[in-house]
């Protein structure tokens, strides 16, 4: 059997195929990079849910890489920031702040 490919399809149908090939595989971690950059708002919300209702269902961790914190807050749990290549900080997601997240990421205060 093959693997299902998503090769000259929109950044949005790549990242639902990303999901499906988990589904198809029986994969435990889905590893995302920047997963809502050049989409649209409508797209966002809907892989966003497509996400979380895999990850719900199959009991499987997710990570995801990004700069959006606002999206990230309606998928994790928890945050690890790196800076430079450094851990700067961790926190959970019921004990933070999107603000407090950028801080961290960028080493200013608001």
């Amino acid at each position: 059997m093959t693997e299902p490919s998503a090769s000259g399809s929109t950044a949005f149908y790549r990242q639902a195929v990303k999901v499906g090939k988990a589904v198809y595989w029986g994969g435990r971690i889905l590893i995302f990079d920047e997963p809502t950059n050049n989409l649209s708002v409508m797209q966002e919300r809907t892989l966003i849910d497509l996400i979380r209702r895999y990850r719900d269902a199959h009991h499987v961790a997710v990570i995801v890489i990004s700069l959006n914190t606002g999206r990230l807050f309606e998928l994790v749990d928890r945050f690890v920031v790196l800076r430079n290549g450094q851990i700067v900080g961790q926190k959970r997601k019921l004990e933070t702040t999107p603000n407090e997240i950028v801080t961290m990421m960028t080493g200013m205060t608001p």
